[in-house]
């Protein structure tokens, strides 16, 4: 499927009225908090919580993580990253499976995913009514972390580059081509996502969110400088 044919999308009156799903494991402690500062600094979202994936080693075959990052590292592949990989991507991809569908149903041009480990900057809402004129509204998806850029951000403020799936919203017409070829992944989501940027998808971003405590489930912690200074004043 090529590019998006739909119409450019520009808030009305600055509202933002669209489903918005936070990937969290069941009775995870971190699900309640996350619900909580999410839907306050974006309350207008219809939120929802999409389970996420936990996989023992057994449960993983080659075939589904041939490509993905721990082949050269050892102490990654022997500490269990490949099934917490497969168990992220495999969340990644339900959680806009199911956005798909209600956003079909409902006739919503796009839709939010968020990870449960998601904190709101200051003036997340404000910042993200802005980024959905970018380009006039004419986008693919808007990705909220900015927290590992790759590549300098073109012209027109399109990015080639980026990793973490932290929080980013998707053009329900995007959503239903993403799903048939993430289902035949088999690398880490955030790569996969990451060659999209390399297409002719239009990808444009804003710091909005950032990867709460630098924790990771994939690869544990992540180290961040004056991450803090931009969440929301407590």
């Amino acid at each position: 499927m090529g590019p998006s044919r739909t119409q450019h999308f520009v808030p009305i009156l600055g509202i933002l009225l669209m489903n918005a799903l936070i990937i969290s494991l069941w009775n995870s402690p971190r699900t309640r908090p996350a619900l909580e500062r999410l839907s306050s600094a974006f309350p207008q979202f219809h939120w929802m919580i999409s389970p996420g994936v936990r996989l023992t080693d057994d449960q993983v075959n080659f075939e589904s993580i041939r490509g993905i990052e721990c082949y050269c590292d050892w102490n990654l592949f022997r500490n269990g990253y490949p099934a917490r990989a497969l168990g992220c991507r495999l969340a990644g991809l339900q959680a806009i499976n199911l956005g798909l569908h209600n956003a079909t149903a409902s006739g919503d041009e796009a839709f939010a995913v968020f990870q449960d480990d998601a904190v709101p900057v200051a003036g997340a809402r404000e910042k993200l009514e802005e980024l959905m004129t970018v380009h006039d509204g004419d986008w693919d998806c808007l990705w909220l972390d900015e927290g590992q850029i790759s590549v300098a951000k073109e012209e027109d403020g399109r990015i080639r580059g980026a990793r973490l799936c932290t929080g980013f919203i998707l053009r329900t017409e995007y959503a239903a081509d993403i799903v048939p070829r993430l289902e035949k992944a088999d690398c880490e989501w955030d790569i996969w996502m990451e060659r999209e940027m390399g297409t002719d998808r239009k990808f444009f971003s804003s710091d909005i969110v950032y990867q709460e405590a630098g924790k990771s489930e994939i690869t544990g912690t992540m180290k961040w400088q004056n991450r803090a200074q931009r969440s929301a004043a407590s």
